[in-house]
């Protein structure tokens, strides 16, 4: 029997957690402390899988409904939804990081109006050829597969050498 809004919010908890089936692998697990959680069991390659959706009063049983059908049409596609949803999560938080991009701009911003300490036109025109030719090395060697240390090696040789010096972080010293 489908489950209605009705019959979710005259559930009470039991001493054991118990679960509410609707359609389709959608069930609501009542847990013994009164929460409820909003679960799809699906197969993939012969194994039953739980894929968690919400909490039920931030869920609503429609949104459950048709995150249940999300999940069913990836298990269609033959992909996992619980390894779709980890990767959308690193997706949103490597989106949400700074980037070299926009750290190394609001550097040479900050430096084109630093006063008595601001760089010269020809500087700024410089560092943004370099930083120009950076992004495309660093998006190439990512297509290339190197590796974290070998990015780093390769930035540490970048900033020790190739750019001019005072403007490198890692060299605080004039020599």
């Amino acid at each position: 029997m489908p489950l209605t809004d009705f019959l979710i919010q005259n559930a009470k908890p039991r001493e054991k957690p118990y679960k509410m089936g609707d359609t389709l692998g959608l069930l609501l697990l009542e847990q013994s402390s009164g929460g409820k959680l909003w679960r799809v069991e699906h197969r993939i390659d012969g194994k039953e899988k739980k894929l968690v959706i919400g909490i039920y009063p931030q869920v609503g049983l429609a949104e459950a409904r048709r995150r249940r059908d999300a999940a069913r049409g990836l298990v269609a596609a033959g992909k996992d939804p619980g390894r779709e949803k980890q990767r959308e999560k690193v997706r949103s938080r490597i989106q949400a990081e700074p980037t070299f991009d926009a750290i190394a701009a609001a550097f040479c911003h900050k430096r084109r109006r630093d006063g008595r300490k601001a760089w010269a036109a020809s500087t700024a025109m410089l560092s943004d050829y370099l930083l120009s030719l950076l992004k495309g090395s660093i998006r190439r060697a990512l297509a290339m597969g190197l590796k974290a240390n070998q990015l780093n090696r390769a930035s540490w040789w970048c900033g020790r050498f190739a750019i001019l010096p005072g403007m490198s972080p890692l060299r605080t010293q004039q020599r």
